[in-house]
């Protein structure tokens, strides 16, 4: 009995799951078919005109390096670099003034000459150095009270060649510092005023020191009336100390500037300026340096005698501390004998 209803109840259940399937199949096929999907493009921007694109500078063959460098192939060329701070001259355009004017006329001239070494922009703890600010007030001191001359035309002067009615100043560097490029050289030429540059040619082109190209731009710099307004000596090879080489040695260190001033600028060099001041009474020094074709020695003793009185082979000279513009100008005045 229970076997019969199990049979009834299954057949009932297939019975129904027919039925179903029936319906599903006819509901399938009367439906409506779904169009087929579209692709819509979506609207066109409109972009605005755009410039034309610059043409590409030509490219710079990469600067050689030594063999082995990792860098070779990465770093770009960089040419030789002049910078001249000619925008210098116009911070005070008076300086042209100075030149040309008529200086206090006297019987019996006499001859100053200053070294300077440094030159800064700002303030310096180094006594060594000059600020740009004195070093402006110097120029308009010396410009209304001297007349500029170079270094190497001591020489003629004392012999008479050179007429002389007015002290003169003589302003000369030492060493060949960068700023004689930057701020000496471009504030000089503006106002067209003579000074001497002594080179020591083992420093030329080391850091903080100028190049060759600038050394030979400045000797062809010339003044109003077509004359050059710079020149250039020696300062020995090395700047080492004169007083106690060897005489092969103090030739060695003469001859070997002035020939490597020649080879590299051009210059024909007849002033020698004796490091630290050292070995001015040393008689070989002057000999060696006569027959070598110097005609001129700069010291670093602190006088200011008339020409007549001038040893050209024994120059004096007032060294130019850090200190006021006024207290050079009391210092001059004293050496000159104006006040005591």
């Amino acid at each position: 009995m229970r076997t019969t209803k199990s049979s009834a109840q299954h057949l009932a259940l297939t019975v129904l799951s027919i039925i179903a399937l029936s319906a599903a199949v006819s509901c399938a096929t009367k439906a409506p078919s779904a169009p087929p999907a579209q692709y819509v493009q979506p609207p066109q921007l409109v972009q605005p005109p755009q410039p034309a694109a610059p043409a590409a500078a030509p490219a710079q063959a990469a600067a050689p390096l030594p063999a082995g460098s990792a860098l070779s192939a990465e770093m770009p060329a960089c040419p030789p670099m002049t910078i001249q701070f000619d925008n210098l001259a116009t911070m005070f355009p008076d300086l042209r003034s100075l030149v040309g004017r008529e200086q206090p006329f006297r019987l019996n001239p006499r001859l100053l000459v200053l070294i300077y070494h440094n030159l800064v922009f700002g303030r310096t703890g180094n006594e060594m150095n000059r600020d740009l600010y004195n070093f402006v007030q110097d120029l308009c001191y010396f410009g209304s009270q001297y007349r500029f001359i170079r270094f190497g035309e001591i020489a003629a002067i004392s012999r008479g060649d050179l007429p002389m009615n007015a002290d003169a100043v003589s302003l000369t560097f030492d060493d060949g510092d960068l700023s004689m490029y930057m701020i000496a050289y471009p504030l000089l030429k503006a106002a067209g005023i003579k000074a001497t540059f002594f080179i020591v040619p083992s420093l030329v082109g080391q850091t903080c020191y100028m190049t060759w190209a600038q050394i030979r731009e400045m000797a062809a710099c010339e003044g109003p009336g077509g004359e050059k307004l710079f020149e250039f000596g020696s300062h020995t090879m090395s700047h080492v100390s004169l007083a106690g080489l060897s005489r092969d040695r103090i030739y060695q260190e003469l001859d070997a500037s002035k020939k490597a001033i020649k080879e590299n600028a051009g210059i024909d060099i007849e002033t020698l300026s004796l490091p630290y001041g050292e070995g001015p009474d040393h008689p070989e020094i002057r000999q060696i340096a006569a027959a070598l074709g110097y005609k001129a020695i700069r010291t670093s003793n602190p006088l200011a005698p008339a020409f007549r009185d001038v040893d050209p082979m024994r120059t004096t000279a007032l060294g130019v501390l850090n200190a006021s513009s006024d207290r050079l100008r009391l210092d001059c005045e004293k050496l000159m004998g104006r006040i005591k």
